[in-house]
């Protein structure tokens, strides 16, 4: 909800939604639908403690940069 508050007050005053606002949310959305998926045991996959932000999702067997 937090997130949601700021979003409209940075879109009241800018007119538009600023992209590293995006993609925390993006980010923080797909994390939440990890542990979820994980917490309802629909994968065996523990979530990363990472947050995953920008274009694309990352691949498991990608190495780190």
């Amino acid at each position: 909800m937090p997130r949601a508050c700021y979003a409209g007050v940075v879109l009241l005053f800018r007119g538009q939604y600023p992209r590293g606002m995006y993609d925390l949310n993006v980010g923080l959305h797909r994390w939440a639908a990890r542990v979820v998926a994980y917490g309802t045991l629909l994968t065996d996959v523990y979530p990363p403690f990472r947050l995953d932000q920008g274009e694309r999702e990352p691949v498991a067997d990608e190495p780190l940069p």
